[in-house]
């Protein structure tokens, strides 16, 4: 699916079981106190704020799927992981989207997590 505003491509958090199921890894571009209320277990964590710095932890050969809160920051991350010939879709409405449906978020320890 195509993000109407641009052509980045985007899914619902319906698919993204799916896509982990197929090869995906998850990419959390949130800030460290956001990431440390919760998560998608088996997150990678690179905040937005340190991308440059950390971009070796991306693998090439992988295909991720981009989330923050809202889909905001990860669409900025997804447009910029395709522009260096990573394949990347966007979550369609962040972890605000994800909790919406039902989905749930996990702590470092492994409790119940929330969004901030």
């Amino acid at each position: 699916m195509l993000n109407n505003s641009d052509r980045t491509p985007t899914i619902h958090a319906t698919e993204v079981e799916d896509r982990l199921s197929r090869g995906y890894r998850l990419l959390d571009v949130r800030e460290p106190y956001e990431f440390q209320a919760g998560h998608i277990k088996g997150a990678l964590h690179i905040p937005l704020s340190n991308l440059a710095q950390e971009f070796h932890k991306i693998v090439q050969e992988h295909k991720y799927v981009v989330v923050c809160r809202s889909g905001a920051r990860s669409n900025a991350v997804t447009e910029m992981l395709l522009g260096q010939g990573v394949e990347a879709v966007n979550l369609s409405g962040g972890l605000q989207s994800w909790l919406s449906h039902g989905k749930h978020l996990i702590t470092a320890s492994g409790g119940s997590g929330s969004l901030q």
